[in-house]
């Protein structure tokens, strides 16, 4: 599992940036063979370089511009690196959106607790979407922490940390797309990345007017 998650890794920060790289520099080479040799050869052998350079160069632009717009990844394999991302990921945002719904990550840590609660004495605004209202969420209120209960919901819900909901330019969201063992987490930005966003935005002001 370790070995498959460096692998991972590898690809999402520069896998698809020397594919893109190999495919359009095959595809280069087979053009400028064809034109610097074609005056000697069948013109038969050189409409057939050109046309196996054609596919090379677009699949390679096209995987180097999707790659570009990749979400940064972290993958975390135990709680307490999963632990560790939050607590660095928050203390980079003035205010912090958590969807949690069984909030495990913090439950059983009370360093996590104790960082979340300074963190609003310092003035950062917490918004806690959990299941309850229960005992524990009863204290993270007495904390300063804003707990908004799920409604009655049928469906799994998302799992995600939301910076800077307000601060245009500044924004970020972290997404849960596995759990442990390999918890992998994407995290986008509002300028490659607007359209998501700004869906994770609504989802959070739905939650927000409806408790």
């Amino acid at each position: 599992m370790a070995q498959w998650n460096r692998i991972r890794k590898a690809w999402h920060s520069w896998g698809w940036l020397a594919v893109s790289s190999a495919a359009m520099l095959v595809g280069a080479a087979l053009v400028a063979l064809a034109f610097v040799a074609g005056f000697r050869r069948e013109w038969v052998q050189v409409t057939g370089e050109l046309v196996a350079a054609a596919p090379l160069i677009s699949s390679g632009l096209a995987l180097f511009f999707s790659g570009k717009n990749l979400p940064d990844m972290v993958l975390c394999n135990s709680p307490d690196e999963i632990n560790g991302f939050m607590r660095n990921f928050i203390s980079q945002g003035s205010s912090a959106h958590i969807a949690s719904f069984q909030l495990s990550w913090v439950r059983g840590d009370q360093y996590t607790r104790d960082f979340l609660a300074d963190a609003v004495q310092q003035g950062k605004e917490l918004v806690v979407f959990a299941k309850g209202p229960d005992e524990f969420t009863e204290q993270l209120g007495k904390a300063g922490i804003r707990v908004i209960p799920y409604p009655s919901l049928t469906c799994e819900v998302p799992h995600f940390t939301f910076l800077n909901l307000r601060r245009a330019g500044s924004m970020r969201l972290a997404v849960v797309r596995e759990p442990l063992p390999s918890h992998c987490i994407d995290i986008y930005n509002d300028r490659h990345h607007p359209q998501i966003l700004a869906l994770a935005r609504a989802y959070i002001e739905r939650l927000e007017n409806a408790s």
